[in-house]
């Protein structure tokens, strides 16, 4: 499970936004944090392509993932925010086919799975 926001108003927060995650092994029993990543996806207000890499307590993980369906199929653009007019913002959840590896212990894990993610987009405006 993956957390993160970016604060694109120009409010200056006294707190750090989210960056976290988790990742579970329910079948050995074992769970870690996971705040040691970088987070990359194509940038645009409907993404298609996402990468997630970084290090954890017991390993490390590298995957890629392609999206294969969005729900709603096509998301819907919102113009204007209190702090811009011209800014567009975008939610919508995404179905990802998730491929690359997760090392646990010293043991490579081969990753081939599907995931959904839950996406509020926004970008400024030109």
């Amino acid at each position: 499970m993956f957390s993160r926001s970016i604060n694109p108003s120009p409010l200056e927060i006294p707190v750090p936004f989210q960056h976290q995650a988790r990742i579970n092994f329910p079948n050995i029993g074992e769970s870690f944090t996971f705040d040691d990543f970088e987070y990359w996806d194509n940038g645009t207000l409907q993404p298609d392509e996402f990468r997630i890499s970084g290090k954890y307590e017991g390993g490390e993980i590298n995957l890629t993932g392609e999206v294969y369906g969005f729900w709603p199929e096509k998301w819907k653009v919102g113009k204007g925010s209190w702090w811009g007019e011209d800014g567009k913002h975008t939610w919508g959840r995404a179905f990802i086919k998730w491929s690359g590896m997760i090392t646990l212990h010293g043991e490579t894990l081969k990753i081939d799975a599907n995931g959904v993610g839950e996406f509020t987009r926004y970008e400024g405006g030109k």
